[in-house]
């Protein structure tokens, strides 16, 4: 478009023809927007998988739009071939000198923990789960990129989290085994709720009461049936038959009643 609209002033002169300095800032505005792209795209797609790489990202776009120059398009050799070939320019205009500071003051907002709306060139800070993903990924393991209090703080991090994931799985084998226990209770349970049950029938045995007999004797309610006791006893220790009297109760038979 710059080389057509060039041509065309050039021959018919126009009273809106563009000077060079129109291009020239929307070269700048470009060239910093071109920085930005690749944080932009980091946080609108790659959240969950650039935890280590974030920081790096917002470091390297902190740092170039610190860097006082810009990469701009040579809008001269723009062809239909090929990339945009760049040239690096210092001295910026107006306008792409605000493009710049309003793109830093932006990122040390979001990155740097800047609450104010002046520049204070603070570095990125980083997420306990950058911290964490830095020292895991083995792209970044070896830490250059940060402190040694930064690798200090990651690693209790790291502590904290074994932590919490040895509890959690403590906590689940014990949920498991009281899951496996009640089953197993229910399992008995319904297991004797099938079983037959068997009446068991109590037998009643009727037994006769004994009574006393002495020497042939029955001693009834009412005594030893009239007899003499003490005569008895004589007569039977007078015969010989025992050496002293004894006095024993015989059971009389019985029968069950079923």
């Amino acid at each position: 478009m710059y080389k057509a609209l060039s041509l065309y002033q050039a021959v018919n002169k126009p009273s809106w023809a563009l000077s060079d300095d129109p291009w020239v800032g929307a070269a700048e505005v470009e060239a910093t927007l071109c920085i930005t792209k690749t944080t932009t795209t980091c946080c609108q797609y790659e959240k969950v998988f650039a935890g280590a790489y974030g920081a790096l990202i917002k470091g390297a776009t902190m740092h170039n739009l610190r860097a006082g120059y810009l990469d701009i398009v040579d809008v001269q050799k723009v062809s239909k071939t090929g990339g945009l070939p760049r040239i690096r320019k210092y001295d910026l205009s107006a306008l792409g000198q605000q493009c710049v500071k309003r793109a830093t003051l932006e990122g040390e907002r979001r990155f740097c923990g800047n609450v104010t709306e002046e520049l204070t060139g603070a570095g990125v800070e980083m997420s306990d789960r950058e911290l964490q993903a830095t020292l895991l990924d083995l792209r970044t393991v070896q830490c250059a990129h940060v402190t040694k209090e930064q690798r200090d703080t990651a690693l209790q991090l790291l502590k904290k989290q074994y932590v919490a994931f040895g509890a959690q799985c403590l906590l689940f084998d014990r949920q498991e085994a009281a899951t496996a226990a009640e089953l197993q209770a229910s399992r008995k349970q319904k297991a004797a709720a099938l079983e037959p049950t068997v009446a068991s029938s109590a037998t009643t045995l009727k037994v006769e009461k004994s009574v006393p007999v002495l020497c042939g004797y029955t001693y009834g309610s009412s005594g030893w049936d009239d007899v003499d006791v003490l005569s008895v006893v004589e007569e039977q220790v007078g015969a010989g038959r025992y050496g002293l009297w004894i006095w024993f109760l015989k059971p009389r038979t019985w029968k069950p009643s079923f």
